[in-house]
């Protein structure tokens, strides 16, 4: 009794340990898996739609950073060299381009990547965001993001951006169809333009310098009024 009573503890501290270093080793692998890639600081969005797709092992993954640098992958690029490197790589035939953008990201710097897109063929790449409410430590939290058209379009509501702080106070110009469209109205003034062209389909046109950011939350209340979203696509230069 006293040799078995000796014991239990001895077996319970090891079939502790056991289990601790089998979750530890499996919210490492976990944690491997989502940092896969650059890490970027990401924009919020409400209304972003689930991309698991993005999730896989063969996922395309670009990345944009804060100082506008390209990686595929891991991979730093140019943008030419991104167009390349996407021709020459097999691919399904429904497969997505993902766009991982920092927030702090101009718009000049995303110009390349939907450049790329769109000369390989990729007419709607998605744009990863992340989540207003940050989740709990050790959530794992499924990619979602919204997907863009990057080929020329018709019949759609402008949507024009500029921080080129030539308004009195320094902050982002907006306009709907050339009238202004101040932030705390946009939504509302947007459903009243989509309403009154009687189409769902909403062209951006951002300013070099305008942060993706910025961009993220025009998308956000495109879709939140139901409309699709394209972007001005440019030769990879």
């Amino acid at each position: 009794m006293n040799s078995s009573a000796t014991c239990s503890p001895k077996i319970s501290a090891l079939a502790t340990a056991a289990v601790l270093t089998a979750i530890l080793f499996a919210a490492s692998a976990n944690a491997q898996q989502l940092q896969r890639g650059i890490s970027v600081e990401m924009a919020t969005a409400r209304n972003a739609s689930p991309m698991p797709a993005a999730d896989e092992d063969d996922a395309w993954v670009v990345a944009v950073t804060a100082d506008g640098s390209i990686y595929f992958g891991t991979d730093k690029m140019s943008g030419p060299e991104l167009t390349d490197t996407i021709r020459t790589m097999p691919h399904k035939r429904d497969q997505h381009l993902f766009i991982k953008a920092d927030a702090r990201a101009t718009f000049a710097s995303l110009k390349p990547v939907l450049g790329a897109a769109r000369d390989c063929y990729f007419k709607t790449p998605v744009l990863l965001t992340s989540q207003p409410v940050p989740a709990p430590p050790g959530t794992i939290v499924p990619a979602k993001g919204f997907e863009v058209m990057v080929v020329p379009q018709a019949d759609q509501t402008l949507v024009q951006l500029s921080n080129d702080g030539k308004t009195p106070d320094g902050k982002m110009s907006l306009w709907i169809d050339g009238k202004p469209a101040p932030w705390p109205d946009f939504e509302g003034t947007l459903n009243t333009a989509l309403q009154k062209r009687g189409s769902k389909l909403i062209q951006i046109e951002p300013g070099d310098s305008v942060p993706f950011a910025a961009i993220v939350r025009v998308i956000d209340a495109a879709k939140a009024n139901g409309a699709s979203v394209a972007l001005p696509a440019f030769h990879a230069l």
